[in-house]
């Protein structure tokens, strides 16, 4: 109890004079239930990370699902800064709604069906390559970049369970996406391999679990 009442006067002075600061509570809502939504929580020490000029001091990293709100708590930086991953969802517009910071992310498959019917409509028509354009605006399939790193920190991935969950739609996604890029951004994609064989080494990477570390 001694303990705790000398650390509030030093979280006061450290808040006061802008070196600690408290991260938001994140809420992620979707259309349908989701788990295993990575959500970190950074504090960016210097002039800050949109400049380039800052360095992340610290991180928490969360596991959590929608509907459920996730509180970053208090990190010893000024600047704090928040990232949302998951496999199946992109685009995570956030709105602060009654202190809470709301995501609502997008189905990536339903991102895809959206700019196929804005190509279709002549959306990129104005452009000297619309299929380039088109191309370049798709989702990524899969796992964002660290999403195991960060998601290890917590717990181990369990690889039966996510190929069991996640799969098909990537599966799917990679379908839509690879024959769009070997089509409309030929130079940079032209080499690659095609959807299946993506798809049939998905799950091979020592990446997902650190026991295979």
């Amino acid at each position: 109890m001694n303990k705790f009442k000398l650390l509030i006067p030093l979280l006061i002075v450290l808040m006061n004079s802008g070196c600690a600061s408290f991260g938001p509570t994140v809420r992620i809502e979707t259309p349908e239930p989701a788990e295993d939504f990575v959500v970190v929580c950074e504090w960016i020490g210097g002039r800050g990370i949109i400049a380039g000029s800052g360095s992340r001091e610290s991180h928490k990293v969360f596991i959590t699902e929608s509907g459920k709100e996730v509180d970053c708590g208090l990190g010893f930086s000024s600047r704090n800064n928040v990232q949302v991953m998951h496999p199946l969802y992109a685009n995570m517009q956030r709105s602060d709604e009654n202190g809470v910071s709301v995501v609502r992310p997008k189905n990536k498959l339903q991102i895809l069906d959206e700019q196929k019917a804005k190509f279709e409509a002549g959306f990129w028509d104005k452009h000297s390559d619309p299929g380039a354009e088109y191309a370049d605006s798709l989702v990524g399939c899969g796992f964002p970049h660290q999403y195991s790193d960060y998601y290890n920190e917590v717990k181990d991935v369990d690889i039966e369970r996510f190929k069991l969950l996640y799969n098909k739609p990537i599966s799917e996604c990679l379908r839509l996406t690879m024959p769009i890029l070997k089509k409309y951004k030929m130079r940079k994609y032209g080499g690659f391999p095609d959807a299946e064989y993506y798809i049939e080494r998905m799950w091979d990477s020592k990446k997902w679990s650190k026991q295979n570390e």
